[in-house]
């Protein structure tokens, strides 16, 4: 499905003179987000953009000027009020030639139009239960399905006429684990100029089992110790490779100061190179 409508070349060349070079960009998205969260909650919206950009660039007093405009209003005529704020009312120019439209859609082999919207909520209250029964001590899970359908469009000075479709879908993973007090979380993310076969043969649970595996992973890590410990120091971590290399070792009995000393003496003076005369 097409979202743009028909960009003529021959109503735009027009509003590309004036410059050393113009430029039209046209773009309309459509999209749609799904939350599913504490097993009851869903919430989806779906979001509709579209917009014009000129720009322009030309050179004056040796620089190079960039004059830029956009709006929501995509159509010739308003693209001609958006020049004329930039350049003026007479500062017209021969129209710029525009060449045959080049177009590109990236491959989707399952359109996330043709998906129902209850198809996509039951996958998420799927995985919710399946995890839920799966892991013991989640507390939260949140999952996220979002779906964008682009079109783009390019004209320019210097001839190109291109047309862009895009779709893409992302699923997010949040996650939630609680045992003896403590909270950790889990995060996973998919994503990908694809359609809804990004979910497929399992790849959207696969996801889901691998944040909570990592939050219940980190509830179980051992805790970090803390306190004075010896640490290893080298003076190659920042010291040119020419300057002799030194090591020390820190102690919970020596000072800060005693302890830079060996590294700062390894350093010596910087000096630079002699010219030759």
């Amino acid at each position: 499905m097409t979202l743009l409508p028909e960009l003529r070349a021959e109503d735009f060349a027009p509003i590309l003179s004036g410059a050393d070079y113009g430029e039209a960009f046209f773009e309309e998205s459509q999209g749609i987000s799904i939350l599913f969260e504490t097993r009851a909650s869903r919430t989806w919206a779906k979001t509709a953009e579209r917009g014009l950009g000129l720009r322009f660039l030309r050179r004056a007093e040796g620089a190079v000027e960039t004059l830029m405009g956009s709006s929501q209003n995509i159509a010739p005529a308003e693209a001609a009020r958006l020049r004329a704020g930039l350049f003026g009312e007479n500062n017209g120019g021969r129209p710029a030639t525009v060449g045959p439209r080049t177009s590109y859609r990236h491959a989707v082999r399952v359109d996330p139009d043709a998906v129902p919207l209850e198809e996509k909520i039951g996958l998420l209250k799927r995985i919710d239960a399946s995890l839920r029964a799966e892991f013991e001590g989640l507390r939260q899970v949140s999952l996220t399905y979002g779906e964008r359908r682009r079109d783009l469009a390019i004209l320019n000075s210097e001839g190109a006429n291109l047309r862009e479709e895009r779709a893409s879908v992302v699923f997010v993973v949040n996650v939630v684990a609680q045992k003896n007090g403590v909270l950790q979380t889990g995060h996973e993310v998919l994503g990908a100029l694809k359609g809804c076969e990004l979910l497929e043969d399992g790849a959207a649970e696969s996801a889901a089992r691998r944040a909570a595996r990592r939050a219940l992973r980190k509830i179980a890590a051992p805790p970090a110790k803390a306190g004075e410990m010896p640490i290893v120091l080298s003076s190659a971590a920042a010291a040119p490779s020419s300057t002799r290399r030194s090591a020390i070792l820190l102690r919970p009995t020596t000072s800060r100061r005693e302890a830079l000393r060996p590294i700062r003496e390894s350093w010596g003076k910087p000096s630079l190179p002699r010219r030759s005369r």
